[in-house]
């Protein structure tokens, strides 16, 4: 092997191996965090339609609270009830005071209809007067059935249904309890909505591509069913579903079943996607956002491409730069023995010597060195053959001049011809041979036009390039012309032609160079009807074309439009295919959303005109009208054989779609801030603090920068003076003056919604002439334009709500409609407390409203006052019951009673303020919490008067905080359980490697090593490699536990296999018993793998602690209450009360050995499935486990 290619092996492995494991690390790094973030990015799109959906159910429910509140719902409802009793239904009197509210709130929230519903069921009014005769005295079922059952039970959500009353269309009912003045419990209000406004909440598909699509499923028995169409069905919904626990649409079952996550799965049709699901608990129903995995990682293939490309071409530079290194060291050791040979044959005139600096130069020149002392001493013979040489030399240049052009003559690519001044051939060469097909013999010394070589119609090509040639100009010339060659094939050839002149200046030779550019001519004929071809077939979709509301265009290899629909043009306002693209590019402006500019570089055609396919990129272009368009590109390149030919471009101009968006997101805001608007006015204490804080929520809720309100006062301007704001204004008001007169300051939008009762809008500040009073101020604080909403009592405007936004032409509509709900409920609100404080409510009904008792007791004559709600709360009857402390000590809970005393002690004995919080039980059994506050008022001289306080019912506050603490627990035990899990998970997979070796080690140590002793040390290691691998599979069941598979399973089948398994590990001194006969033929649904591990957890701990003085292990198990209950009973040293509570928590163990956790577990695998697992137990009496499981597997609620 040459040292050249010992060197080029080397340097070729030593570049390529790590350029070769770099590139695989970063490729497979680069795809998994590709993947991760195409997997997170569907996430937070999954996670914003599952918003959006909760956020409409919420309002929906926000609505009905608000509705089942209104005075005239809570008046009329038991006067409906007692109508349709006497069948007076009908009249249309009844209705009158409910129409105008509920028919306005059923227009605002976009109902099919309201409905109130009898304590019996009965329909008694419908806001829908379509509705009315089918619906009125009809019963109603479902969800109203389960409000009325459930009477308090607050706000309920129906299945979907079909509405028959709707076109068969799917519905759904809202529901909630409606109480009378009284509180009393008098009927049910009925929301009816179809869902069409749910789907159109996720209809989006921005960041979806092509394959993407949102589906909603909800539960039906063991199936998972669609409630959506889907991409292939559009008639899926309610018809399509796939089976819970099947291989397919696994992301939906996930969904239904409760689940929230994301990964990859397959879908409903059996394609692999990558997914997001999230479960709607308001409504039970699951949402999928999928995508096709094909689609998502398509980056990642065409980077593997790239990669390979980026090796390869890698490849080659290292080759070509070993080629160059091996060359410039071997070349110079070739030369030096090749010169040696010379000197060696008697030429000591040859140099062998080099400039190089190296080890090589230096070598070289010794050499000359040595070859030339060696000829001085040879100085007078090479004198003698000097002339010979140099002829011998001159020679044999001549030879080797001859030869190489001979060579190249004969080796050219290009076919060589040479022919004098009378067109006789004179050279041929090989290549002419194989490109016309003339032997050289055939062709030297005849005519060149003898061959025919020439196509007749070039005829007057050839002969205007011979008259150049000829013509004594010496010039070049090149001709471009078809070609007959011998067998009478047509060939196209370019000739290079150049003239060799005698020394009177007259033409003595032609050389001509032939190249055969054939093939180079039909690629570029193909080419040209490639694109004469794509025009053609453009032409012939003219109909869809001028019919299809996409943007679609042509575009060549260059990017020019080659044609583009009417629906382009229309919208550039110009036809682009009859201007240059840089200039069609500088009319549109285009650029990104964030108004960063996009040149023709940077635009994705320039990509797309590379071979790439383009999906949704999003981007903003500004018309010849100077109008903005928000636009979706897509772009799909022409290829043939690899090679792009074109683009065809697909936009979509989505700037309705995205005012839609926002404009969605602005009557959300308005939605939100009328709903906390209703919460402020049910907690406003004063109508100052009420005013300020609806300004306050108006301009937060909305993003509105300036809010005031103000009251119409009747004084000789008739002026409206402001009564409170919020936001950004700076001295506004103080400066503003506004009248509602026929004036120029009452012309304006305030004054004119005052007058008129409506609302008034000023579209843009700055044009508006009735705005000119004010608006030069509102400019310099941005406000762009303004709602003016008036304050009505009886259709008179008694003040106004104004409005101020940094937008021109801010408020639409809907918008507008949603906020002059909010200010007539502000209206509303300013009248209720202007009569609160004008007439003030009785005592009584102010107690009664706010749950609230109160009492007063006379220190000197000892005489106790209750009022009657501290009866109502105590549930006593004040003619059966007096008022006194002993009769609430005895309803008292044990366990407060003493710090009730203790607070009515201090309180008697004159020591101040006391506050308590106790439990007590009514008479008829309710259990409730009471919060009593009490004081000491004294006399002038110092002395004790009386003591007076309040008795507040705090029982829902304490449930409600009760159901916070244990869903916080539990939440707090989910996230400790999963940590707990994955640490269990990577702790296992780091022991089990080690261990594996260590019990490999032990194998071969055995295998050569016979000494007794050492045999027992290698089988204690088997033992504790053994008990580790234990301890690691539990690890790992622990961290991989998953929901079950539920399928029949025949319960004492598993037991008597637990117990088989029990029965080999019990100890000598231990016995067992069973009581089992009454579980024999009972199956339950249940995951049997997990069940037995429950089993064999729960019967191996008792035989583990039964003492060696021996013991009982006694396993019983019975049919109970549709449910199946297994006791297993040891006569161990039972638990310390201190562990017990402990038991169920990971790692906890209070065994030598084990990892603690067994019972976790079980606890895990009782709870998904539904049953319940308990430990009783005292230190010298043993320990029960029982474990309840039921018989048929539990649904998840509708």
């Amino acid at each position: 092997m040459s040292i050249r290619l010992k060197l080029s092996l080397f340097c070729v492995t030593i570049a390529l191996v790590p350029a070769l494991l770099i590139g695989v690390l970063t490729f497979r790094s680069y795809s998994g965090s590709f993947r991760h973030n195409r997997i997170a990015e569907l996430a937070a799109i999954a996670e914003l339609k599952a918003e959006k959906v909760e956020t409409y159910f919420a309002s929906l429910k926000v609505g009905i609270e608000t509705a089942r509140r209104f005075a005239s719902v809570r008046e009329a409802l038991p006067r409906l009830t007692s109508a349709a009793v006497q069948d007076e239904l009908h009249a249309d009197g009844h209705w009158e005071t409910l129409d105008p509210q509920l028919r306005h709130l059923q227009s605002e929230l976009g109902l099919s209809d309201i409905l109130l519903v009898a304590p019996d069921g009965r329909v008694v009014y419908s806001s829908d007067r379509a509705h009315r005769q089918p619906h009125l005295i009809e019963r109603l079922p479902g969800p109203a059935a389960k409000s009325l059952a459930r009477r308090r039970s607050g706000v309920n959500f129906s299945e979907v249904f079909p509405d028959n009353l709707n076109g068969g269309r799917p519905g759904l009912l809202v529901t909630a309890p409606v109480s009378d003045a009284g509180g009393r419990f008098c009927g049910v209000i009925v929301f009816e909505q179809g869902i069409e406004p749910v789907y159109q909440l996720v209809q989006g598909r921005a960041g979806l591509g092509r394959t993407g699509e949102v589906l909603f499923g909800k539960r039906t028995g063991n199936k998972a069913v669609f409630i959506t169409p889907t991409r292939d069905s559009a008639a899926a919904a309610f018809k399509k579903n796939v089976p819970l626990g099947g291989p397919t649409g696994v992301p939906l079952q996930k969904a239904v079943l409760g689940e929230t996550g994301s990964g990859s799965e397959l879908d409903y049709a059996g394609r692999r996607v990558i997914a997001a699901w999230r479960h709607l608990a308001a409504v039970d129903w699951g949402l999928v956002v999928k995508l096709d995995e094909a689609e998502a990682f398509s980056e990642v293939a065409r980077l593997r491409v790239l990669l390979l490309f980026l090796l390869a071409a890698l490849l080659a530079v290292c080759a070509l730069a070993v080629y160059y290194i091996s060359r410039s060291i071997s070349g110079p050791l070739k030369r030096l023995a090749e010169g040696a040979r010379v000197i060696g044959a008697g030429n000591l005139d040859h140099k062998v010597g080099t400039a190089r600096e190296d080890e090589l130069g230096e070598l070289s020149r010794a050499f000359d060195e040595m070859t030339e002392n060696l000829k001085r001493t040879t100085a007078s013979r090479d004198a003698l053959d000097a002339e010979a040489r140099e002829r011998r030399e001159a020679e044999d240049a001549l030879r080797e001049s001859d030869q190489r052009l001979k060579s190249h003559f004969e080796n050219s690519p290009l076919a060589v011809v040479e022919w004098d001044s009378g067109l006789v051939v004179t050279q041929w060469s090989q290549t002419a041979e194989r490109l016309f097909g003339w032997k050289k013999e055939e062709t030297i010394g005849k005519h060149i036009g003898a061959l025919n070589l020439v196509y007749p119609e070039d005829a007057p090509i050839v002969e205007s390039t011979v008259q150049r040639l000829t013509g004594g100009s010496g010039e070049p010339v090149v001709a471009r012309n078809r070609n007959l060659t011998r067998d009478g094939t047509v060939i196209e050839c370019v000739w290079h032609n150049s003239v060799l002149l005698d020394g009177d200046g007259k033409l003595s030779s032609v050389l001509s160079l032939v190249q055969d550019v054939t093939e180079q001519s039909k690629s570029e004929e193909e080419r040209e009807d490639l694109l004469t071809e794509l025009k053609r077939r453009t032409l012939g979709m003219d109909t869809v074309f001028k019919t299809i509301p996409y943007l679609l265009s042509l575009h060549g290899p260059d990017g020019k439009y080659i044609t583009a629909n009417p629906a382009l043009v229309k919208l550039f306002g110009m036809d682009p295919a009859k201007a240059p693209r840089e200039e069609v590019a500088a009319i549109l402006k285009a650029r990104l959303p964030d108004g960063t500019p996009l040149t023709l570089e940077s635009m994705p055609s320039s990509r797309a005109l590379k071979g790439e396919t383009i999906t949704d990129f999003e981007y903003v272009i500004t018309d010849a009208a100077g109008r903005d368009h928000t636009l979706l590109f897509n772009a799909t390149p022409l290829k043939v054989a690899h090679h792009v030919y074109g683009a065809v471009f697909a936009q979509a101009d989505i700037t309705e779609l995205k005012a839609k968006e926002a404009e969605l997101k602005r009557l959300n805001r308005a939605l939100r801030a009328r709903s906390h608007s209703n919460q402020a006015m049910l907690r406003a204490k004063n109508e100052a603090d009420f005013l300020t804080r609806i300004c306050s929520i108006v301009s937060e809720d909305c993003g509105h920068p300036f809010v005031w309100i103000g009251f119409a006062q009747h004084d000789e301007e008739k002026t409206v003076s402001p009564a409170a704001s919020a936001g950004f204004e700076t001295g506004y008001l103080e400066n503003l003056r506004v009248t509602w007169s026929e004036t120029a300051h009452g012309r304006g939008p305030t004054g004119t919604a005052i007058r008129t009762g409506r609302p008034a809008r000023c579209r843009d500040i700055g044009s508006d002439p009735a705005f000119a009073p004010w608006s030069e101020q509102a400019r310099d604080r941005g406000f762009k334009s303004s709602l003016v909403l008036p304050l009505l009592d009886g259709g008179v405007a008694f003040g106004a709500l104004t409005i101020y936004s940094g937008r021109e032409d801010a408020f639409s509509e809907d918008e507008v409609s949603l906020l002059a709900g909010l200010a007539d409920d502000l209206a509303y609100g300013i009248r209720t407390l202007r009569l609160r404080a004008a007439h003030k409510l009785s005592e009584e009904d102010v107690q009664r409203i706010a749950h609230i008792g109160v009492w007063e007791q006379d220190l000197a004559g000892g005489e106790l006052v209750w009022s009657d709600e501290i009866y109502r709360i105590l549930g006593l009857d004040p003619e059966k019951a007096g008022a006194g402390r002993e009769t609430l000590l005895s309803l008292t809970h044990p366990e407060d009673r003493e710090a009730v005393e203790r607070a009515y002690s201090g309180a008697s004995g004159g020591r101040g303020r006391y506050e308590v919080t106790y439990r007590l039980q009514t008479p008829d059994g309710e259990l409730k919490y009471l919060e009593e506050v009490g004081d000491t008022f004294y006399g002038s001289a110092g002395q004790p008067l009386r003591s007076a306080g309040t008795v507040r019912d705090v029982t829902e506050q304490k449930k409600a905080e009760a159901v916070l603490r244990e869903a916080q627990a539990e939440l707090e035990r989910a996230r400790r359980l999963s940590d707990i899990g994955t640490l269990a998970a990577t702790v296992a997979h780091e022991l089990r490697n080690p261990l594996a070796t260590i019990g490999m080690a032990a194998v071969n140590i055995r295998r050569k090593q016979k000494d007794p002793a050492l045999q027992r040390h290698l089988a204690n290691i088997d033992k504790k490699v053994s008990e580790s691998n234990q301890i690691i599979n539990n690890l790992l069941f622990y961290s991989r536990l998953k929901p079950p598979h539920f399928e029949p399973v025949p319960i004492l089948d598993l037991l008597e296999e637990a117990l088989e398994t029990a029965g080999g590990n019990l100890k000598l001194f231990a016995t067992l018993h069973r009581d089992l006969e009454r579980l024999r033929g009972l199956h339950i649904e249940a995951d049997p793998l997990q069940i037995k591990e429950v089993l064999n957890n729960v019967i191996n701990n008792a035989c583990d602690a039964i003492p060696p003085e021996g013991g009982i292990v006694a396993v019983s198990g019975a049919p109970e209450n549709g449910g199946v209950r297994i006791t297993v009973k040891d006569s161990g040293c039972g638990i310390a009360a201190k562990d017990l509570a402990k038991v169920f928590d990971p790692f906890f163990t209070t065994k030598a050995k084990g990892t603690g956790l067994g019972l976790s577990v079980c606890r895990q695998i009782v709870d998904f499935h539904g049953g319940e697992i308990a430990l009783r137990s005292e230190p010298g009496s043993g320990t029960t486990a029982e474990i309840v499981l039921p018989v048929r597997r539990a649904q998840a609620p509708a």
